[in-house]
């Protein structure tokens, strides 16, 4: 992080360090850093050296050795002085090569910046490492998964201008400058320099060390220019980003808009997106959790949906599974368990044109997930999802279970929900299970006329999520816990998302919806947006220490989250 918010204020202060014989490599490098941002630094620079040799010359009453890099162009005698000489006033020869030497060192610091290639008065820095040279390392990955003609392994070396598709799973990269980025899939990511990428689509966050200030992030709404600091951003499919600050600064420059600047501090956050041309930036909250700021650990050996699916299996309780695995159509859509097997239905005004999809890619190669589809237009009540083929009659204390994968399609849609698991059989009788609003919030419902129970857990698009809903049913109202971890993070501890809630209203007894729900007349509607697996249903309602357990399963005993705090 940078000393201070004035660039030569902090050049200053490394020099004097310098000056005094104590700077080391971060230092150094530093200095070069901030003497390559303008003309006014290097002049700055040359100025503060030339006035410490004049001083030195003038008012000095004891030697002062001089710093190393100085050292490095004296002779022999001046490098290595006695001690009675270091303790007595320095001769006039021995102050005119230290006067040199710094004259000369100001002159090695700045050659290479006067010499590059000017355009229109303007410095223009040729990136590090080269335009065909590598900029980057890919220093580490949890989970990976690459739409990449050649797979990319740790370690790789990564050229300017290569753009990175994460299809999901975490990844480091390391720039030559310094800096790092923490690229959540799935996302997409091109490497301009070794100080600068761009991020097209996805979140990552950049953790910047001094050495490497003003790094920059590129986006389609915006650029981000770090100031010695932490950063998330994030990009949106329709363009819009946002930025939130971990610690430091950054300065956002909107997209061909150069009047318009602002610069965001330690707990900011803001949206930026472009209407009519026109560049908006509006001040949202904080959301550091939705951020990977650690590189996960890998998953203990284990871990895997096929051994999620094995526990399950086993579960006394259990009354219906969907494991979406087969050959055929009919054998995806099978309740393993109880022989409530699922059937195809089209939303209330769909026309047939989506398809499920029933060879989505799951968690990992142990699994196959299934995709409902959900229209562009009217998405609440066109698309094709699941349901029973007889109706499901929900026990007064029941767990509902599993794996979900939300793609953020409907933050746009106002008042727009997305149901993964559903009942319903009138107004005052419904039981949306596992839903989320347009947020990506995870929501429960069993009375339409009361208020959506609401967990502070906002879902990130592209990632897998375990999540596990407990109901306990009264006469005419339940209560309600759901339980939540984020598995593209490995996150190895359950985080209760949403406690003792108790609702109007109990599950109604009707077709059980898998990806989709019922509107207030009981038609198809609300079709989950993104993929979903491993469902399962027990008659019981599961403590935390057993579906602590399902998790373990899927993410290892030891799971890996280095992130803590939850």
């Amino acid at each position: 992080m940078s000393g201070s918010n004035d660039p030569l204020r902090e050049l200053g202060e490394l020099l004097a360090v310098l000056c005094d014989g104590e700077l080391d490599a971060v230092g150094a490098a530093r200095v070069e850093a901030l003497a390559a941002q303008s003309p006014e630094a290097r002049r700055f620079l040359l100025e503060y050296l030339q006035l410490h040799g004049e001083l030195y010359w003038d008012l000095a009453a004891s030697a002062v050795p001089p710093p190393a890099a100085v050292m490095a162009i004296a002779d022999e005698e001046a490098r290595e002085p006695t001690t009675a000489a270091r303790q007595a006033a320095p001769p006039r020869k021995t102050l005119l090569l230290v006067l040199t030497a710094v004259a000369a060192a100001a002159m090695v610091v700045i050659a290479g910046w006067w010499t590059m290639p000017r355009d229109g008065g303007r410095d223009v820095a040729a990136p590090r490492g080269g335009s065909s040279g590598s900029v980057a390392t890919l220093s580490g990955s949890v989970g990976a998964v690459w739409d990449d003609d050649v797979p990319l392994a740790d370690l790789s070396s990564l050229a300017a201008d290569r753009t990175l598709r994460l299809r999901q799973g975490v990844a480091e990269i390391t720039f030559a400058d310094g800096a790092q980025v923490l690229l959540e899939g799935p996302a997409a990511f091109r490497l301009v320099n070794a100080s600068a990428g761009r991020l097209e689509a996805g979140r990552l966050t950049a953790q910047v060390p001094p050495r490497a200030a003003g790094f920059a992030v590129d986006t389609p709404a915006a650029t981000v220019v770090d100031r010695g600091t932490e950063f998330g951003v994030s990009v949106e499919p329709a363009g819009p980003c946002e930025i939130h600050v971990f610690a430091g600064a950054v300065d956002v420059q909107p997209a061909a808009q150069a009047g318009l600047s602002r610069r965001l501090r330690s707990g900011e956050a803001i949206r930026v997106r472009r209407v009519d041309g026109e560049a908006t930036m509006l001040n949202i909250a904080l959301a550091e959790q939705e951020f990977v700021r650690w590189l996960p650990a890998a998953p203990a050996p284990g871990g895997s949906v096929a051994a999620l699916r094995s526990l399950v299996s086993q579960e006394p309780r259990l009354l219906h599974h969907y494991t979406f695995e087969g050959a055929t159509r009919a054998e995806k859509c099978r309740d393993n368990q109880g022989g409530l097997d699922l059937a195809e239905v089209v939303m209330a005004d769909g026309r047939g044109d989506g398809n499920m999809d029933y060879a989505a890619e799951g968690l990992d190669h142990s699994s196959n997930a299934v995709r409902p589809f959900r229209a562009a237009e009217g998405g609440n009540t066109a698309g094709v999802a699941l349901q029973s083929e007889a109706a499901f009659q929900p026990p007064a204390e029941m767990t509902v279970e599993l794996l979900v994968n939300f793609d953020g399609s409907i933050r746009a849609e106002s008042g727009a929900i997305a149901s993964a698991v559903a009942t319903r059989r009138g107004q005052h009788d419904c039981g949306f299970l596992v839903s989320v609003v347009a947020d990506g919030r995870l929501v429960c419902l069993m009375d339409d006329d009361a208020a959506w129970a609401e967990s502070d857990l906002a879902l990130t698009p592209g990632q897998w999520y375990y999540v596990a809903a407990t109901f306990r049913a009264g006469k005419d109202e339940t209560t309600v816990n759901v339980y939540a971890a984020n598995l593209s993070r490995w996150e190895p501890k359950l985080v209760h998302v949403l406690r003792e809630q108790v609702l109007p209203g109990v599950p109604a007894a009707s077709r059980l919806g898998i990806g989709k729900a019922f509107d207030w007349s009981t038609a198809h509607a609300y079709p989950w947006s993104g993929a979903l697996d491993e469902v399962a249903i027990y008659d019981a309602v599961l403590n935390r220490a057993a579906l602590q357990r399902h998790l373990e399963a899927l993410v290892g005993a030891t799971g890996g989250n280095r992130q803590g705090g939850k």
